[in-house]
């Protein structure tokens, strides 16, 4: 059975962290997780980056970043 979960909520209220706990749960209980999570990354107590992580081979990529030209901006 395939599930989906999506979650929302206005900004540090703990959604990355409580998302993070959940997959850990669950793969010490052995179910088969995958997906993406992302953080904000912050510099010197500023926004400066999304990082992006996928799942199931772990790899991360920035989503956004301040000092990037193109794509994805981040906003402060």
């Amino acid at each position: 059975m395939i599930s989906l979960l999506l979650v929302t909520g206005p900004p540090d209220v703990g959604k990355n962290h409580g998302s993070h706990e959940t997959v850990n749960m669950l793969r010490q209980r052995g179910v088969n997780v995958g997906g993406m999570l992302n953080r904000e990354v912050r510099d010197k107590g500023v926004r400066a980056s999304f990082e992006i992580q996928d799942l199931v081979s772990e790899r991360r990529r920035w989503l956004a970043h301040l000092n990037k030209r193109s794509g994805p901006q981040v906003g402060t």
